[in-house]
């Protein structure tokens, strides 16, 4: 048990490392910063007080940032021959699939969750250019688990989708899912209640609009949205897991 934690923190950070070290990275970073400072701008040309509005767009950009770096990252660290995903020397290992999986998601999350980070300093940095007032309450850390929970799913459906379909295949499905995620599945939802479990759906955790106008999240529809997400982030990764070790026996038998 202990030799198998070891093997997984290892590769988890190895997997946040090579993320975060990624020219791309420091790029999207650089990119998603400089929009976040001209948001609180935009904001006031919308709005005669546009903090509030500034703080939701800012924590929506952002949350949109760490959701696509978790769920593109994740289908190229389950699919294989990708520089990020299996090769031949890790399948000699005594790492398990479950292991891998689980040391990949949380990889990928923690560098994704890196990634929030800096971003929340540029969003806090462009607020008090633009003079105004950086919320620290209830809402803003509603949002943040929020958004560290979307992160979870992103990276869990994006595990299962490059170990399903490969490199490719799995990056235009997680695509589809992530604009589905904002356009299609909350409708999908809202028309049952049954359906919010068994269907993924990230955008009940985004609670950038509460955290900037200050309304308060309910705490039963907080607890049935991290409970739904949790459940579902588990059956992504099990079903990842089991998509891996059927190519982990299909390498075996071949070599």
């Amino acid at each position: 048990m202990v030799a198998a934690l070891s093997r997984t923190r290892t590769l988890a950070l190895a997997t946040a490392r090579d993320l975060v070290r990624r020219p791309g990275a420091l790029l999207a970073i650089i990119a998603t910063g400089t929009l976040l400072l001209m948001l609180p701008r935009l904001a006031r040309r919308a709005l005669d007080d546009g903090s509030a509005l500034s703080v939701e767009l800012i924590l929506s950009t952002i949350t949109l940032h760490v959701t696509i770096v978790a769920a593109i990252a994740g289908a190229r660290a389950a699919a294989p021959d990708t520089g990020l995903g299996p090769s031949t020397e890790l399948f000699a290992t005594p790492l398990r699939p479950l292991e891998y999986i689980l040391a990949r998601a949380g990889g990928v999350s923690l560098a994704a969750l890196l990634h929030g980070l800096a971003l929340l300093f540029l969003g806090a940095a462009a607020l008090l250019a633009a003079g105004d007032a950086i919320p620290a309450d209830e809402g803003m850390l509603t949002a943040l688990v929020g958004a560290a929970l979307q992160v979870l799913i992103y990276a869990a459906a994006g595990l299962a989708a490059g170990s399903l379909l490969g490199a490719q295949l799995g990056t235009v499905a997680i695509v589809l899912f992530l604009v589905a995620a904002r356009v299609v599945i909350p409708a999908a939802t809202a028309a049952g209640a049954a359906g919010a479990w068994w269907l993924p759906d990230p955008a009940r955790l985004d609670f950038s609009r509460e955290a900037g106008f200050a309304r308060s999240v309910g705490t039963a529809a907080l607890a049935a949205a991290a409970g739904a997400a949790l459940a579902q982030t588990a059956a992504l990764l099990a079903l990842a897991r089991c998509a891996f070790a059927r190519d982990a026996r299909g390498r075996e038998r071949d070599s």
